[in-house]
């Protein structure tokens, strides 16, 4: 689950987005960004990630097909919670400890 509605950076969005075995399809534009999550609170790490994606997925209770194609933040957040669907956390994607930053501005 993802929403990006309201977030500064956010250029592309499709508002709550629920998929269950979600997959990316395609992914591409891939960019260095900062990211941070509640599951590792006082970190924030430099990772890269797709900036153009289309993901497939069930949707909750139909198990409809669907297919979405996002980009920019709303592409990050859906690669950073398919990751974790997968037990991977954004520091397993950093490319080392140069990459990793503490924490400087809480939400």
């Amino acid at each position: 689950v993802a929403d990006v509605t309201g977030h500064p950076k956010a250029t592309t969005v499709h508002g709550v987005i629920a998929l269950c075995n979600a997959r990316i399809v395609t992914a591409s534009r891939w960019r260095s960004g900062r990211e941070g999550c509640m599951s590792v609170p006082d970190l924030t790490g430099d990772v890269k990630r797709a900036g153009r994606l289309v993901v497939e997925g069930a949707v909750p209770g139909t198990g409809e097909l669907v297919t979405l194609e996002t980009e920019a933040f709303e592409a990050r957040a859906l690669q950073h919670e398919i990751d974790h669907c997968a037990g991977l956390l954004f520091l397993d994607r950093v490319a080392g400890a140069h990459a990793v930053h503490a924490r400087k501005v809480y939400l």
